[in-house]
């Protein structure tokens, strides 16, 4: 389930809003994923209330790519994927 809802939000045009609500964070912070939909109004499906996630800068200097990292508290799973801003609009 995680790992399709991190696709949904990641790869869906009207999810963009929650990866420019991610990347206004602080890099490295994490923010709760429920709490950033509810707070959005977006709606992908049921999302746990243990995921979280955060974003870092790619380590070779590139400013237009992202890490995302999304962690799941209760199961310890964690998803981690690389994302051009670039193609935020």
């Amino acid at each position: 389930m995680m790992l399709e809802n991190c696709a949904k939000l990641l790869q869906l045009r009207h999810c963009e809003s929650f990866l420019l609500d991610l990347f206004e964070m602080p890099k490295g912070m994490w923010g709760n994923v429920a709490e950033i939909l509810g707070r959005l109004n977006l709606d992908i499906g049921s999302v746990e209330d243990s995921t979280f996630v955060a974003h870092l800068d790619n380590p070779t200097g590139d400013a237009n790519v992202a890490f995302v990292l999304f962690y799941d508290a209760n199961s310890g799973e964690s998803i981690t994927a690389e994302y051009n801003r670039s193609r935020l609009i």
